[in-house]
């Protein structure tokens, strides 16, 4: 294949289609939307679905390489909610780089009521890299900021 500045490279075998595209927006949003409902009804093994097992996870001065360094982070946070109040994605933004690739960037915010009674109101945003696989869709790589309250 030849590149030159002026035109992108691009393999002929590598573009989607308008349709394609659309489709995976589609799944992949409705992948976001499963997530967040996992995550409002304390579903961790629904949770853990989203993410890989080789994902890389940068967040607020971390980095955590593979789902077994991020599961135990998820467990505890999942045990200490006693109830989600919503977890909402806004200003989504999602970009179908394959048929079975692509990436999602939004903002989100969240209350949960903890386990101590205490209130949380969080706010982020993320850009995942999803790939589909046999899985379904799953988050490869997750950046993003996500103010401690």
């Amino acid at each position: 294949m030849f590149c030159t500045a002026t035109q992108s490279c691009k393999s002929p075998s590598a573009e989607i289609t308008p349709a394609q595209k659309a489709e995976v927006v589609s799944e992949i949003q409705q992948r976001l939307d499963d997530y967040a409902t996992a995550v409002t009804s304390k579903d961790l093994k629904g949770m853990l679905s989203f993410w890989s097992d080789s994902l890389v996870f940068a967040s607020n001065g971390f980095i955590l390489g593979g789902l077994n360094e991020w599961a135990p982070i998820m467990q505890q946070d999942n045990d200490g909610a006693d109830r989600w109040v919503h977890w909402t994605w806004d200003n989504v933004h999602i970009l179908p780089l394959s048929r079975n690739t692509g990436s999602a960037t939004v903002e989100l915010t969240y209350q949960k009521i903890l386990v101590s009674g205490d209130t949380v109101n969080g706010f982020g945003s993320w850009t995942y890299v999803l790939k589909k696989n046999s899985e379904g869709w799953q988050v490869y790589q997750s950046n993003g900021h996500h103010p401690v309250p």
